[in-house]
């Protein structure tokens, strides 16, 4: 069997746009001639290799490295048109909620490079958001777009308690420490008490 068609040379390419559109941080225009393609010459391959089986090759027979390097290449190729629609699909989740969960606006800005099935799956996942979001908040309370600001860790610390100081008034307000208690505080707040031996840091 001649291997002069270079299989799995198209799905490289796919390949490589997802690269390109990873180094310039943006949706390139959707390739879909390309992942037409692809599928086609997966169709191509596994009709070879149900013409292979059915001729009964084993291995040990002439036509076994043939096979096996088909079914390589096959697997190889569904890899790629994962990745490649993996990668495209990230791009555009990240979009939406950059734009603050506006489908509309990312279309507006994205949707000339974005698939019929892409466009899709936009609306649709918006629709989904927006339910969990009636779903847990009826009131729409809660903006599932806004980011969510950690305290560096370096200003918290957690601490156990080894004498119990009783109530103590700190910026966050009153803590009434037990002995034998975990608390995650302010470190400005405690620090005191742990050179005093009432608290210790836990690590």
């Amino acid at each position: 069997m001649s291997f002069d068609n270079l299989y799995g040379e198209l799905a490289n390419r796919l390949v490589l746009q997802s690269k390109q559109s990873m180094n310039l941080a943006q949706l390139l225009p959707y390739d879909g001639p390309l992942v037409q393609l692809v599928i086609q010459e997966q169709n191509e391959l596994d009709r070879k290799l149900q013409e292979m089986e059915r001729s009964g090759v084993n291995m040990g027979d002439e036509g076994w490295p043939a096979l096996v390097i088909l079914a390589h290449v096959m697997q190889q190729n569904k890899r790629c048109l994962l990745a490649y629609h993996a990668q495209r699909l990230g791009l555009i989740s990240t979009a939406y909620w950059d734009a603050g969960g506006a489908a509309a606006h990312v279309l507006n800005c994205l949707q000339e490079n974005m698939s019929l099935p892409e466009i899709r799956y936009l609306r649709d996942y918006g629709d989904s958001v927006v339910t969990y979001r009636d779903d847990i908040s009826a009131d729409d309370a809660v903006d599932l777009a806004l980011g969510i600001t950690r305290p560096p860790k370096e200003l918290m610390v957690t601490v156990e308690a080894i004498i119990a100081p009783g109530p103590i008034q700190t910026q966050s307000g009153t803590i009434d420490f037990k002995y034998g208690q975990r608390y995650i505080l302010l470190k400005s707040d405690v620090e005191h008490l742990i050179l005093q031996g009432y608290l210790k840091e836990v690590v």
